[in-house]
């Protein structure tokens, strides 16, 4: 009976172990990024990534306004500039210059994936349209999305009112995670206030220079100011 009994025990905590990696390890991405904005002298986010880009060399930058070309390039030259005090030495852009095939092979080989910042919409209609979508929730590198990136990669993206977005709305992201965030929040922007307590599910407004890190576990880290409804209030987290 005790033989039996230490075989069940054995077999159930075998089982209990499969399962524990199983469930945890959900993600392809080595780790993921949801950026409000970027400064090279917040200190906390260089560190984290000089740790997770170590040894990986190539980036791929995918545009939010892909026919904007002038836009694109501004915001890509800014991020190249980060990139390269980590030592990242490739850099492309996705946008309507490159060839969808090219696009495809790029995504393939890239350590890292940045989606930039500009209007949703128009990226996720981009990568539907050049057929990336898969790419991106499959991708096994470092994964970043910066205020429409970081809205993009949610399973509900939430986008508000702002000078460019002249109303409040909801939309299906790309699902890699189950975070979503307003970025840019202003707690003084009532407009903004209102709409963020108008939502029937959670939304994370992140200040500026704000950011979460999300593993390959699930497991979410929060930098910096962010805000959370709750009671029907908006409360602050630092």
């Amino acid at each position: 009976m005790g033989i039996r009994n230490t075989k069940m025990v054995n077999d159930v905590n075998r089982e209990m172990l499969n399962d524990f990696f199983v469930i945890q390890d959900l993600n392809s991405f080595e780790s993921l990024y949801l950026l409000s904005s970027m400064d090279d002298k917040e200190k906390h986010l260089i560190n984290l990534l000089e740790k997770d880009t170590k040894n990986k060399k190539k980036i791929v930058f995918i545009a939010a306004d892909p026919d904007n070309y002038e836009k694109t390039d501004k915001y890509c030259g800014l991020g190249k500039k980060y990139f390269e005090q980590l030592d990242i030495t490739e850099f492309e852009i996705v946008d309507y210059r490159m060839s969808k095939f090219a696009a495809i092979r790029h995504i393939e080989t890239a350590d890292i994936l940045f989606l930039n910042g500009g209007d949703p919409v128009n990226q996720i209609n981009f990568i539907q349209e050049y057929e990336i979508a898969p790419l991106i929730t499959n991708f096994k590198g470092v994964l970043i999305g910066i205020s429409a990136g970081a809205m993009n990669l949610a399973k509900n993206a939430y986008c508000s009112k702002d000078k460019e977005e002249g109303e409040t709305w909801l939309y299906d992201g790309l699902g890699l995670v189950d975070v979503t965030v307003d970025p840019h929040f202003d707690i003084n922007n009532k407009k903004q206030v209102k709409d963020f307590l108008a939502q029937d599910f959670e939304v994370i407004g992140l200040a500026e220079n704000s950011f979460i890190k999300i593993d390959r576990y699930g497991i979410k880290t929060f930098f910096g100011e962010y805000y959370i409804k709750e009671n029907n209030k908006i409360v602050k987290v630092k």
